[in-house]
């Protein structure tokens, strides 16, 4: 084990960890309660997340964003692992409520409250968080989507009388403010592109953009630690589920087959992928479960509490299998 390599890991980590423990001994104080977690969140998720995403995809030319090879083996890992789980549960014949939150579990991970700060601190604002960005613009979708459509194929046969709109969550996949930034700022990369960027243009606006992008610097950069201090303070102790196999299973999956099937796809599909690119994505793939996953699961199913013992296993667990990850991607 290389000495300077566990020190490079622990530089990227430390910082991150220690947001969420501030988030976490705020929480313990008193200082921050659940309505001021709630704030947070929506500061970081409706307002500053937005405008880093935006800002880190107007810097890129419009061919740098549309890479359809990291796009497709990130989709195709997330199907994959949906697919095996499914049958996976249908030849062990499990309880269709837990064949969900398991699939659900495996492939819906925190991207943009830990994903986001751990790929800027491990690749650099510029370049880690615009692959995350890039990814999660495509994936994010795809999440809910593919969520309730599993939700769809288990509940209806199991649950004849019950009603899942599909339509209607994908219209919250399509509307969420992190898409809907991605989408605007590709059009403003695009629209640099054509009229602005490597061209000789007037002071003022020259001066107009370089405000424009201040603005969005300095309201994305308060959402990273804001972000942490979030995870950090809703990181509570629950009740575990029964299943606690499943359980266990479920975090394996996510913490290290995930990425781990990732990796294997970038050396089999793709493997002239440039080193940000891929670690990244692995990264991102070996993130803990998130929140939404929990909120859909919720939506169906009232009575079982596998999602939110799966939030807090998978997060703290996460805490020790980020790092060794790390070890192998830089």
């Amino acid at each position: 084990m290389e000495f300077s390599k566990v020190l490079d890991i622990v530089v990227i980590c430390l910082p991150v960890f220690v947001m969420i423990g501030i988030g976490k001994l705020l929480s313990l104080k008193g200082i921050m309660n659940d309505a001021h977690q709630s704030f947070i969140k929506t500061i970081v998720y409706q307002l500053s997340l937005p405008a880093l995403i935006i800002y880190n995809i107007i810097q890129q030319p419009i061919t740098a964003i549309f890479n359809l090879k990291l796009i497709g083996l990130t989709v195709f890992s997330i199907i994959t692992i949906a697919a095996v789980l499914f049958i996976f549960g249908k030849i062990i014949k499990l309880n269709h409520t837990v064949v969900i939150g398991l699939i659900l579990g495996a492939f819906w991970g925190n991207i943009a409250y830990i994903g986001f700060p751990m790929s800027a601190s491990a690749f650099g604002e510029k370049t880690g968080l615009f692959y995350a960005t890039i990814i999660n613009t495509f994936i994010n979708p795809l999440y809910v989507i593919l969520g309730v459509f599993i939700i769809t194929l288990l509940i209806h046969k199991n649950k004849g009388d019950e009603k899942v709109h599909f339509m209607s969550y994908f219209k919250t996949a399509l509307i969420n403010p992190l898409v809907i930034s991605a989408i605007l700022g590709i059009f403003i990369s695009l629209f640099t592109d054509l009229f602005f960027r490597n061209k000789e243009l007037p002071q003022i606006i020259i001066a107009s953009a370089s405000v424009f992008n201040g603005v969005l610097k300095m309201t994305g950069s308060m959402g990273l630690p804001l972000a942490l201090i979030a995870v950090g303070g809703s990181l509570k102790m629950t009740h575990l589920t029964s299943n606690k196999l499943i359980l266990a299973l479920a975090t394996m999956i996510k913490l290290v087959i995930m990425p781990l099937l990732t990796f294997f796809f970038f050396i089999w599909f793709y493997p002239e992928a440039q080193y940000a690119e891929k670690g990244v994505t692995i990264l991102l793939m070996a993130m803990p479960a998130a929140v939404a996953s929990y909120v859909v699961y919720k939506q169906f199913i009232e009575e079982d509490d596998f999602m939110a013992s799966f939030l807090f296993i998978s997060t703290f667990v996460s805490l020790f299998t980020i790092p060794v990850w790390l070890y192998f991607i830089i």
